[in-house]
């Protein structure tokens, strides 16, 4: 018997969850199948997809901060002493 049909509520970590998740996805396992082997309801798991791919943009947030070519270029000529430009 699974500890949700013991009344038990099993709590999953944040890295618990996206290796269910990645079960799924990645290695094609149904997702009724996935549910059964971790004693989890369907709805808690298409929860847990929705959050996953609302919050999913926020990891790549930030990357338009990184040096573009014309910082890069300077850092360069900083390094050598010669001026490079980009053409």
């Amino acid at each position: 018997m699974s500890p949700e049909q013991n009344g038990v509520r099993q709590r999953f970590t944040a890295q618990e969850k996206v290796a269910i998740l990645r079960e799924h996805f990645i290695d094609k396992v149904p997702v009724s199948q996935v549910c059964d082997k971790h004693g989890l309801q369907p709805t808690a798991f298409y929860r847990w997809q929705k959050e996953f791919f609302e919050k999913g943009p926020m990891v790549f947030e930030g990357r338009e901060e990184r040096p573009g070519r014309q910082v890069i270029a300077f850092r360069k000529s900083n390094v050598t002493g010669m001026p490079m430009y980009d053409a």
